[in-house]
């Protein structure tokens, strides 16, 4: 999870989603013969007025069941 208070434009959760994902875009390599690829999802949930962490989470983790469910790897916005 990672969480940024001061973002208040959706764009930008949606460029550092990206930039999350692109970190992993590279298979980690835990020994000399052994290449293990990495798929990353990311979910984005923005707050409101009326959000608590309970519903940020669980909008978080809804947009990304979506991106999983699609295959996509990259990030949707709840």
């Amino acid at each position: 999870m990672l969480l940024c208070p001061g973002i208040t434009v959706v764009d930008d959760a949606g460029a550092i989603a990206a930039r999350v994902a692109a970190a992993f875009e590279t298979p980690l390599r835990p020994s000399p013969d052994v290449l293990a690829p990495v798929r990353v999802s990311v979910g984005i949930a923005v707050s409101g007025r009326d959000s608590t962490p309970e519903t940020l989470l669980a909008a978080a983790d809804r947009a990304m069941a979506e991106v999983r469910l699609e295959r996509q790897g990259s990030g949707r916005l709840a």
